[in-house]
């Protein structure tokens, strides 16, 4: 599903010869330009450089559809698509949240760990505060539980399934609902917190957190991007689905794939129902609403769940 961008170019560009790429559309104002020949190819990138993405093709940013795409850069600065840095890549944070004791009761009453917290004299507050601590460390666990067998050499989708056999022994304070189905796919994990209605889902990944300033991509690299996604979603009859969210990057296309993906959505519209599939439940919350991400660096994200993004 994740796939790299420059293994893409770099297949495109060594594979057998393509047909002559349609003329790159460019902006005629404010911009410089970036000349660079790259193998059999002369990319013209002129910023802030726009294309429309067709019906058929699919672009998801931060749960946003995007129906231009819209990109903007400055010479050895940060590489924009619709406001939001792609190259450096964001990174999102969680919200910081304040809640009163009554919140954390209607929140986390039926969860039987946060109950035992108040039998034993915990403040609301002070038992909510464990118990999302609790939660988080059983995500940290599972998380080393992941990371331990892709460094033994299982793929993704092996190594999900490694920390999901390893739930039940690490529940030791008995947050999961066993008794409801969990399931693993790919790089996530999707189980049921005991006392609570919906599922919810653990991202693993193959991440290193970024410096703490994030290096600058080159002119040239933001050519290669530019035209890259350029010919992923402006150009070509295939339909693509390219989803750009907190977990990373997603790209499928069959028939099949893009089906479920949207009986997925459709559900969660529908009903909130959150189901297990070719979308991860964190994706599908973004998409539908339910979750804004907040970014570290890069711009804010401003508007509604379904507002625009800066620019």
């Amino acid at each position: 599903m994740y796939y790299s961008l420059l293994l893409l170019i770099t297949v495109a560009a060594i594979g057998t010869p393509r047909p002559a790429s349609p003329p790159v559309p460019v902006r005629a104002t404010d911009a410089d330009t970036a000349h660079y020949e790259i193998l059999a190819d002369t990319l013209r990138v002129r910023f802030p450089f726009e294309f429309e993405i067709p019906e058929h093709k699919t672009l998801y940013l931060l749960g946003e559809r995007i129906r231009t795409a819209r990109f903007t850069s400055a010479p050895g600065g940060t590489l924009y698509l619709n406001g939001i840095a792609v190259m450096p890549r964001f990174k999102c944070k969680p919200d910081t949240i304040h809640l009163t004791d009554e919140q954390y009761l209607r929140l986390y009453g039926n969860a039987p760990y946060f109950q035992e917290l108040l039998s034993r004299g915990a403040t609301p507050t002070l038992a909510g505060r464990a118990y999302i601590d609790a939660r988080g460390c059983l995500r940290s666990a599972l998380s080393s539980v992941y990371r331990e067998a892709r460094a033994a050499g299982l793929d993704m989708t092996e190594s999900s399934r490694a920390a999901h056999r390893a739930l039940g022994d690490l529940d030791t304070l008995g947050l999961v609902d066993h008794e409801r189905p969990s399931h693993s796919s790919w790089n996530w994990l999707s189980l049921t917190w005991a006392g609570m209605m919906s599922e919810d889902a653990i991202q693993f990944g193959d991440w290193v957190p970024p410096a703490t300033v994030p290096s600058m991509p080159t002119e040239e690299q933001k050519a290669r991007h530019v035209l890259q996604m350029h010919r992923l979603l402006g150009t070509g009859s295939s339909s693509i689905w390219y989803i750009i969210d907190c977990s990373g990057t997603a790209q499928f296309g069959t028939p099949e794939s893009v089906a479920q993906a949207q009986r997925q959505l459709d559900l969660a519209r529908a009903t909130g129902e959150i189901t297990s599939g070719i979308l991860s439940p964190g994706t599908i919350k973004e998409i539908v609403g339910e979750d804004r991400p907040i970014l570290l660096y890069g711009r804010e994200k401003h508007g509604g769940p379904h507002g625009a993004l800066a620019n």
